[in-house]
């Protein structure tokens, strides 16, 4: 934008005064295509709330496939997560990435975007609300996943799993549990992760199980403690929550 000499000296606040006064109020971002103007209004329309506006704006500008630095520079995570829009985000991010290289700088942050923006998604939607939306929310995610040929995270089954035993769906958490523990364990750390997820699903001879075998070694990536932190105190851990496990449900049974 040009600005008269005497707002220019008049600092960054006057400048942004006379832009919004002189080239964003009464103006409809669809009539726009330069890059400079959408980046400009969509931070207008962030301050002041209007949700629609900034993401139209927003995407407006990324169909003129702007550089890497424009679109870091946009906020696209920020904006989507602060309209509850984590999906139509991901689908944009998802959209960028088919655009380039697998070994592209953009399509590397746009993988990472995308993970971030559906993570959020997970954790606003699926670990939150009433447990019927939850479980509903869960299938979504696990769709949507599978739709762009990703494979969940185990947070994303975590999740997903909790949310249905909420909704007291107890064959498709079980089936979910599964899948989880049929997938090859590609972090020693995942060990104590499926003992706590069985645990938390239930379970409980089985978790027992699988920690006695931690525990002789069988799985003797999890006890390096070059790999694993505190191998010792997490068997600890699990056992104290297995007890716990035990102990409620017990007292629901008498």
């Amino acid at each position: 934008f040009r600005v008269p000499a005497e707002v220019f000296l008049a600092g960054p606040a006057a400048q942004e005064r006379w832009i919004v006064e002189h080239h964003i109020l009464g103006e409809d971002w669809r009539d726009h295509t330069q890059r400079y103007w959408l980046r400009f209004a969509a931070r207008h329309y962030a301050d002041r709330g209007r949700t629609a506006d900034r993401l139209g704006a927003l995407e407006l500008m990324l169909e003129q496939d702007p550089p890497l630095a424009e679109i870091v520079d946009a906020g696209l995570r920020d904006a989507y997560v602060a309209a509850g829009e984590e999906l139509r985000g991901a689908m944009v991010v998802a959209g960028i990435a088919e655009r380039h290289a697998p070994d592209s700088p953009q399509r590397r942050w746009a993988d990472r975007e995308l993970r971030a923006l559906l993570g959020e998604y997970r954790d606003q939607h699926v670990r939150r609300g009433a447990p019927a939306q939850r479980a509903e929310n869960a299938e979504l995610l696990l769709n949507f996943l599978e739709s762009l040929g990703l494979e969940p995270s185990f947070a994303d089954y975590r999740a997903a799993i909790v949310a249905h035993r909420r909704a007291r769906n107890a064959g498709r958490a079980t089936e979910l549990v599964e899948r989880v523990m049929q997938a090859p364990v590609t972090e020693p750390g995942r060990w104590f992760s499926m003992v706590q997820l069985l645990t938390e699903s239930g379970q409980l001879d089985r978790a027992s199980a699988l920690l006695a075998e931690i525990a002789r070694g069988e799985h003797r990536e999890a006890l390096d403690p070059r790999r694993v932190a505190n191998p010792m105190r997490r068997i600890a851990t699990a056992r104290e929550r297995l007890a716990r496990a035990r102990r409620r449900d017990l007292a629901a049974a008498g």
